[in-house]
Formats: C-alpha cells, structure tokens, sequence
C-alpha cells in the first residue's frame, strides 16, 4: 500500500519502505494516531487511517506475512469498559462467519500483552464510496447499478448463510478497490438470525435508517430493515443524494416517518421505469411492501445490470 505523510506528503510503499517506529523518513515527524510506531502482537503500526465510533483503523504491516492491513483498535476512553471490549469483537465474530469478495475479509483478533484490543482485517487500497459521492456527485448508471447488484448478492450471501443483519448500510461502509469493486465494511452493528428477537437497538444512520427503527421497534429488525437502508444508498448513487436529506437529523427522521421520496423517474426525467419502481418498493414505510428477501434485490439487479451491458454493446 503506498501511505502518505499527513505532514509533508511524502508517499511510501508500506512493504518496501522502512515506517517501522511511525517516524516519516522524510519529514522526521510521526505519522497520526497514539499508535503509530508501536506494534500489537505481530502488526507493526504505521498510521491512522479512519475513526468509528468505537475503534480508530490504522494501516498495518505484519512482517512475518510480508502483507499491509487494516488494523482496528479500540478507542482508549473505551478500553476500561467489558460492555465496549465485548461490542468491539462482535465486530470481529460477525467478519470472520461471512467469507464473501464483496465483504471485507476478518483476519485475526485479539488482545495483545499490553491490553490493547485488536481486529486485524483485509486492507482495501482505494476509497469509500462516501468519498466518490461527495467528490463527484451522482455516479454513471452502469457503475450504480454494478456496486448495488455486488452488494445485494454479498447480503444475500450472509443472510443464507447466518441471517445477517448488517444495520448500518451506507455509502460511509461500502469501500471501493482500485478496480471499482465494492466490499462492504463495518458489521458493528450486525446482528444474526438467533439474536434478532433480543436486539434492544440498533444505532442506523439517520439519513438510511428505516422507519420501523426511528419508532424504536427493534423487534421488526429483519433482512426488509437492510433493505430500505440500502434502498436509499442506491438512490443516493444514481440521484448524488439521499432520497431524504437536510442539516437537521430531526427533520430527516420525521420524514423516514412521514414523506415520500421523490421517484427517480420523476427526479431525472429519463430513468429506467422498472428500476425506479423498485427503488420506491425498497423505500416503502411499510415491511410488507418492501422485497421479501434478498434474493429478489440481488437478481433484480443482476437481470438490470446484464440488460444495460447488453444495451451498451
């Protein structure tokens, strides 16, 4: 992975390169994050990548393995708390079932002989697709519809296989490699088929959350809950913004409850009929009228994206 000096933008080749010590070579000074320079178990810490709400991501190298990776470690002002250090790993638990391209793959986890928690995990060298919407607004149709038929086969996946529930999709944990294919990242707030009848909460991202979980029934959590989230993350990638946006959170979640989102074929003018007519039955406030499974998300999407490489031909 070629890293890059916060300081004075010197980039190196984190596997060719000497960043052992988090110094920069060039600049002397350390790269960012309180672990830069030390090393957890066998992964020597470079820099900061990203911050969660409960762990800081840090690229990584692990000699042995001559490999980069993305190495999470729990926030410090959390460490002294069992209910933290428990939701840290669930993270790491709920990876390591699922083995999927479009998924992010779980490589270890643990806790070093200093304390320190850690979920090591593959490191995807490119960008979220957060950042390509907020750098280049809506995306081609072809390259929309690719990232959404990707993603809905990845939850169909995990839903065959453990009954996931990722509840926080959205364009912040959809990374894309150099290539353009998307990994979905960040199951902190995954639940499985045997738990869902025990979830208390599930703390969704106001601009993608469904309006069963604005009300707090949080015993309505299914694979329909993921499905409206990412209903309006693919009307997000096709229009440049969420069907439902505004500054105020409050706003944005009495109209989860309460408005309709413009359709897309009305919002764009010319826009594939079927396709903006599926996006609506993913945004329905009611369970009943979103898709049942998702099998149906996945192989509509498949069928669209076929048809548009056929039509582009």
């Amino acid at each position: 992975m070629i890293y890059t000096c916060a300081h004075c933008l010197n980039q190196f080749d984190t596997l060719q390169d000497d960043l052992t010590g988090g110094i920069c070579p060039a600049c002397q000074q350390r790269f960012p994050g309180m672990f830069a320079g030390y090393t957890v178990r066998d992964f020597n810490v470079i820099g900061e990548l990203a911050r969660g709400a409960n762990g800081v991501v840090y690229v990584a190298q692990q000699p042995l393995l001559r490999r980069d990776v993305a190495l999470k470690l729990i926030l410090h002002e959390l460490s002294s708390s069992q209910e933290n250090i428990e939701n840290f790993f669930a993270e790491a638990r709920a990876a390591a079932r699922i083995a999927h391209p479009n998924i992010v793959q779980a490589l270890a986890a643990g806790v070093d002989d200093k304390g320190v928690c850690f979920f090591a995990m593959e490191l995807v060298e490119g960008e979220t697709l957060e950042h390509k919407l907020d750098n280049f607004g809506a995306l081609d149709f072809a390259e929309a519809l690719h990232i959404g038929a990707r993603i809905s086969e990845a939850m169909a996946y995990a839903w065959r296989r453990t009954k996931l529930v990722h509840g926080d999709i959205k364009p912040a944990n959809i990374l894309l490699t150099k290539d353009g294919e998307p990994k979905l990242a960040d199951l902190g707030q995954a639940h499985f088929g045997n738990e869902l009848t025990d979830v208390e909460s599930l703390m969704a991202t106001p601009l993608y959350v469904p309006p069963e979980l604005v009300r707090g029934e949080y015993d309505k959590i299914s694979a329909q809950t993921d499905i409206y989230s990412f209903g309006a993350m693919l009307y997000e990638l096709f229009v440049g913004e969420p069907p439902f946006f505004s500054l105020d959170m409050d706003e944005v979640l009495q109209m989860q409850l309460n408005d309709k989102p413009q359709t897309l074929k009305s919002r764009l003018g010319f826009f594939d009929e079927k396709l903006s007519d599926f996006v609506d039955s993913m945004l329905a406030k009611s369970q009943d009228l979103r898709p049942d499974n998702w099998y149906e998300v996945a192989e509509f999407l498949r069928k669209m994206e076929l048809r548009t490489k056929l039509k582009n031909q």
